[in-house]
């Protein structure tokens, strides 16, 4: 996935604007050093600089000139900088961090490392044969308009930027481990980030370098593939540079900073100090702040970069160049460009085109602002970078707060904007750091390697579901919407800044301000967390590990309550129940066919860092015949068309097709999965257990009695309907020969996939299992299956026999949807038509044997971001603080979601 500028298109030439963000900052020159040995003489026409010196812009030529113009002058703006002391052009990341003496206290100190290797290197191109820049005489200075003083003006601002960004997580460290005699809540931010390179590009615990090329072969972009860890920026042939502007820079660098807070508890080396025990490992893979297409993690992600620019320059405006320069390049067909002159990361700036200002109720708020574009307001947008207007205006109001509430120990702006700049970063790696953490734990105050003596925190997971499931959850089922982040947000508010940094921004005026932006969509902060334990299968309170010794530090006494919100704060964000989303009474889908499209579609289609294919030789595009139905052997794209029938907009609508708990299994001594190696194996007595069967629960009424649906009322027995999977665990393998066989069996109560097929015999017609149909309508065996033996391995599922969605796409998700319309009529609005990408849909594959006629009826859940009963979990009678969120394993279930029933039946 490549985090890049947002898109805009021109009539007139194929013109891919990716709209960009960041910007230089004043405020943080007193972290190069100046190591100047000769006079510095100015004007237009000469500017010398000294040893390891290159001459630098230190802004866009418009914020600098105070006008808007294209030109590309920088003369008399130049301006000399250190650069590095090295003799190619890299930098070796300098990390400090404050170590305690974990035995004498008054031994803490101060410690820096090196990186072993270069941690950041910037380079020509993107061509293979490109090498590192050298210094001449030890000297960068090289002419203006050359590529070799665009690679050094491009390394410049990166490396002063990530040196501000080290600076500012030492302070983050700091302050949420040692600056406290007690803590409440387990800190997120890695506890060593020094010995473990958390806080820098790793991969599998080697470094890694973060390589950026100043002039790559794209025009009019620029972007950071996080799964590459590069940079690129593009150029034009008439002289046009991405790197012309910083705050393209600055944006493209805060989507690496990002992923390094999002992934730093990921780490695959290192060791505790406190015990000389290795760390926690994570998996092989990373977290994401959102998908490649539209999803609202994605939208938080480009507001955090966007915020990046104002922590860098203190300017609530940023790409006035980039962004002015192609407004010239792309015309619409009345000759007008509609990208605007810049962004606005304020409501006070001029370029908002609404009537939006800084005053309470006026903000540019969730979701009613998702489309908007501050260029073209009345044509709705649904991409990434518009809905993270929210985002990013928010970020920079919070820091104006701590600018006007807060005290500081200098007067002086530039540091006090460096000093609240660096508490909403702390805020951020607080609140990216438990959301994208893998190995489940949310701190390492959780890790048994802590206490080794207290085996009991092997399996207490304080974020996302576990281990083995948390890619899923941070994923598809329970990723960083806007409500999830704002809460965990929010709460490090209370924590960190309220009760810490400044108290004189209360709860309330934090309460307030989310408000302002439709952003308090919460009901309380899960102070409390609500990890598993699966040893006990019982919910287990971070509270009961208090008044433990760890670094030096030890926890406050258990909390006794969540800490709810105050509801007297909530003006703007309206919450609305799940039931007021349904299906739209005329259409209730769009279905995808094309050959192309679904080509392109599967291209780019991972899960898990691996790439996801359909299953060759049962279904493939090869059999898609573009006629807008589910045929046999297509791969084919779904999105429902949800409609609102309530009076206020719904945001970040999701839809989730992947396998959830929602069949009972019918006979607990039966647990061994029906494939043909199971079925001889039980012929021979290898092993003992039959062939699991399922059957459809009852989940709202449907299916019915008399169509197979089931209920039951026992919570205590595996397999039950009213019983919920604790561990989201689909299949087991288990040694039964007391050799060396092993055969696959369910987990009692293991998730099943979501489409049920309609059978009928003489007697009845009900609804059943694949498994069931594929035995007793068509016999087909293992091998004519979806994702069969040959392919999945143990893993096969006959239960997806005939119709199975791929993960990697297995989730929709839609920005907005207006009251009284469905989500096409909302993104419709003021246009002549739609289109969807590859974030609105659901892609399945279709077996080639189903027979035409057949009908299939698939069980999709969906919530939306700001939804009143798809989250909370208040037992009846509950006090305000006992408000909590439903516990992870919940979302296995129905309870947290409106189920949705999509029918249709399969056609040639």
């Amino acid at each position: 996935m490549k985090k890049s500028l947002n898109k805009l298109y021109s009539q007139y030439k194929n013109i891919a604007l990716l709209s960009s963000i960041a910007l230089l900052s004043s405020a943080c020159t007193d972290i190069l050093k100046n190591t100047q040995t000769e006079s510095v003489r100015r004007s237009d026409a000469n500017v010398y600089a000294g040893t390891n010196q290159g001459l630098i812009y230190p802004d866009n030529i418009i914020a600098m000139k105070g006008k808007y113009t294209t030109s590309t002058n920088f003369s008399g703006f130049l301006e000399p900088q250190f650069i590095t002391d090295n003799a190619a052009l890299h930098s070796d990341c300098e990390v400090k961090q404050y170590f305690p003496n974990i035995f004498n206290p008054s031994e803490s100190s101060l410690k820096t490392s090196v990186t072993d290797d270069e941690c950041l290197a910037v380079l020509n191109d993107d061509n293979a044969s490109t090498t590192l820049l050298q210094n001449q005489n030890e000297s960068w200075v090289f002419d203006k308009n050359s590529d070799e003083f665009y690679q050094v003006n491009t390394f410049y601002h990166l490396n002063t930027m990530l040196n501000r960004f080290l600076d500012t997580m030492s302070f983050v460290h700091k302050s949420v481990h040692l600056d406290k005699d007690e803590l409440a809540i387990p800190p997120a931010t890695k506890w060593n980030f020094l010995d473990t390179g958390s806080i820098l590009i790793q991969d599998k615990g080697i470094q890694k370098t973060l390589k950026a090329y100043s002039k790559c072969y794209l025009e009019y972009n620029a972007y950071f593939s996080p799964a590459e860890d590069i940079l690129c920026f593009g150029y034009d042939t008439a002289g046009f540079r991405m790197v012309q502007d910083p705050s393209i820079i600055y944006h493209e660098m805060g989507h690496v900073f990002v992923k390094t807070m999002m992934n730093q508890r990921n780490v695959t080396k290192g060791i505790d100090p406190g015990t000389s025990l290795p760390y926690s490992s994570a998996h092989d893979y990373e977290s994401d702040l959102g998908e490649i297409y539209y999803d609202e993690a994605g939208a938080i992600n480009e507001g955090i970069a966007d915020y990046f620019a104002y922590y860098m320059n203190n300017r609530t405006s940023f790409g006035e160049f980039a962004f002015y320069k192609l407004r010239t390049l792309s015309k619409d067909e009345n000759g007008d460009s509609t990208i605007t002159k810049y962004r606005p990361l304020s409501e006070s700036e001029e370029e908002h085109s609404i009537d939006v200002a800084e005053a309470s109720g006026q903000r540019l708020s969730y979701p009613q602002h998702v489309h908007y574009d501050p260029g073209n307001p009345l044509v709705p947008v649904e991409d990434v970078h518009y809905a993270s207007g929210t985002i990013s205006h928010y970020l920079v109001a919070l820091t104006k707060e701590f600018k006007n509430r807060c005290s500081f120990e200098s007067s002086d702006k530039n540091y006090i904007h460096k000093r609240t700049t660096d508490y909403v970063v702390l805020l951020l790696s607080e609140t990216l750091a438990e959301i994208g953490d893998l190995t489940a734990k949310g701190s390492d105050y959780f890790s048994e390697y802590t206490y080794p003596s207290n085996t009991g925190l092997a399996n207490l997971f304080f974020t996302n579901l576990n281990p083995d499931e948390s890619f899923l959850w941070t994923q598809v089922v329970n990723p960083p919407n806007f409500r999830r982040f704002f809460r965990i947000f929010g709460k490090n508010i209370i924590y960190h800044i309220s009760n810490n940094l400044c108290p004189e921004f209360s709860v309330d005026s934090s309460e307030k301000l989310l408000d302002d932006y439709g952003l308090l969509l919460f009901r309380s902060y899960e102070d409390r967390g609500n990890g598993l334990d699966l040893d006990t299968n019982a919910l287990t309170y971070y509270s009961a590990y208090n008044n433990r010794y760890i670094f030096n530090n030890k926890y406050l006494k258990s909390i006794p309550l969540n800490t709810a919100v105050n509801e007297n704060n909530r003006k703007q964000s309206v919450l609305i129940s799940k039931d007021f989303i349904k299906l739209d009474e005329e259409a209730v889908a769009f279905v995808i066919d094309g050959q192309n499209d679904m080509k392109n579609i599967l291209t780019n289609l991972t899960f898990q860092g691996k790439r996801v294919s359909p299953t060759e030789g049962i279904a493939g595009t090869e059999y898609n015949n573009g006629n807008v139905k589910i045929s046999p052997g297509e791969v084919v794209a779904v999105s429902l068309n949800l409609f609102n029938n309530s009076n206020s907009p719904m945001g970040g609508v999701q839809f989730l097709a992947n396998d959830w708990d929602h069949m009972k299994l019918t006979s607990t001594s039966n647990t061994y999965t029906n494939k043909m190696s199971n079925k001889t194996a039980l012929s021979n007595g290898d092993i003992t257990g039959g062939v699991a069967t399922h059957v459809p629960c009852m989940v709202d009424g449907f299916p019915s009695s008399s169509e197979g649906g089931v209920t039951d009322s026992s919570t205590s027995t595996p397999g039950n309907c009213a019983t919920i999977s604790k561990t989201n665990k689909k299949l087991d393998k288990s040694e039964t020969d007391g050799v060396d066989k092993v055969f696959p069996k369910y987990d009692l109560d293991a998730p099943q996939p979501i489409c049920l097929v309609q059978y009928s015999d003489e007697n009845e017609t009900k609804w059943v299992s694949q498994d069931f149909f594929r035995n007793y309508s068509i016999g087909l065996e293992d091998s004519d299956c979806l994702n069969n033996p040959s392919k999945s391995g143990d893993d096969f599922n006959p239960n997806e026999c005939l119709m199975r969605f791929l993960p990697g796409a297995s989730q929709g998700v839609l920005g907005k949807i207006d009251p009284q319309q469905t989500w096409s009529e909302t993104y419709q609005a003021n246009k002549d038509g739609f289109a969807f990408d590859s974030g609105h849909l659901v892609v399945m594959e279709v077996n080639k044997w189903i027979e035409p006629g057949t009908k299939f009826n698939c069980r999709f859940r969906v919530r939306f971001s700001n939804c009143s009963d798809c989250f909370d979990n208040i037992p009846a009678g509950a006090s305000a603080g006992d408000i909590k969120d439903f516990s992870d394993y919940e979302y296995i279930g129905h309870e947290p979601y409106k189920v949705i029933n999509l029918q249709f039946t399969v056609l040639d």
